[in-house]
């Protein structure tokens, strides 16, 4: 088990502020959900907590130490990351392209190890995919394409997992499967950053979620908390309207305010 902190973190990407005096923190058991408007931030928050965007100052704790010190390998271990941008150099088997979550171990994808290749069937399950091992993944569709890089992210049992928008442009169905492989992951004790633009599934599934607008965090709490049509509003510039549904907050927007 591990915990994600941030304390005040300020980013400059040539020379603009991208992130301004951001604080939070994901811990064990918690499924955190990040939203905001397109460049508000959000991509720029989870690679500041990998230590992979140009910190100004403030300070990162990843499992207590700081990602910056820490080798590519060590930080793998850490931490899972799922970049917005996830497309394959080249086609690979389903249970391939998994098993290169195993790279921070040191794993041959040819010839895994026995605790690499249990690794990689509780991905593929978790994901539903085992059924698909032996696919090119030239072949999937784009749903099953997301559930093969969720499941690449997962096979590192890396105690943290940080996602850039793993259910874009995926249909309601293949979104509620990934988000519920990240759910199940949380459950066994993991830790997940998420970036999401649906409110909805955030509500949905998210612990506690974090709105950005401008590179600040504006709103950090519960989704009954945060999904207000003020903040909304605030967020993105839309007039919504809550409605509680099965217990979480579903959201319908009427128009730009």
């Amino acid at each position: 088990m591990a915990e994600l902190r941030l304390d005040h973190v300020h980013v400059a990407i040539e020379g603009r502020v991208a992130l301004r005096n951001a604080s939070l923190r994901a811990s064990p058991g918690e499924l955190v959900a990040v939203l905001g408007a397109n460049g508000a931030g959000k991509s720029t928050l989870l690679r500041a907590a990998l230590g992979l965007a140009p910190r100004v100052s403030g300070a990162v704790w990843l499992d207590g130490e700081d990602p910056v010190r820490m080798s590519a390998q060590a930080r793998a271990r850490k931490a899972a990351y799922l970049p917005q941008t996830r497309a394959h150099a080249w086609p690979l088997r389903v249970r391939d392209a998994v098993a290169l979550g195993r790279f921070a171990y040191g794993a041959n994808i040819a010839r895994l190890g026995a605790n690499d290749a249990a690794a990689v069937d509780r991905a593929l399950a978790a994901c539903g995919l085992t059924d698909f091992a032996a696919r090119r993944t030239d072949s999937l569709s784009g749903g099953e394409t997301a559930r093969v890089h969720v499941a690449r992210a997962l096979a590192s049992e890396a105690p943290l997992l940080l996602a850039d928008e793993p259910v874009a442009a995926l249909d309601p169905r293949h979104a509620w499967l990934v988000m519920e492989a990240v759910a199940a992951f949380v459950r066994g004790g993991g830790a997940a950053l998420v970036v999401l633009h649906d409110a909805s599934l955030a509500a949905r599934f998210a612990h506690r979620i974090v709105m950005m607008k401008q590179g600040r965090i504006i709103a950090d709490g519960a989704p009954a908390d945060v999904l207000t049509p003020a903040l909304l509003a605030e967020t993105y510039g839309v007039a919504a309207r809550l409605a509680m549904l099965d217990g979480a907050p579903a959201i319908a927007v009427s128009g730009p305010t």
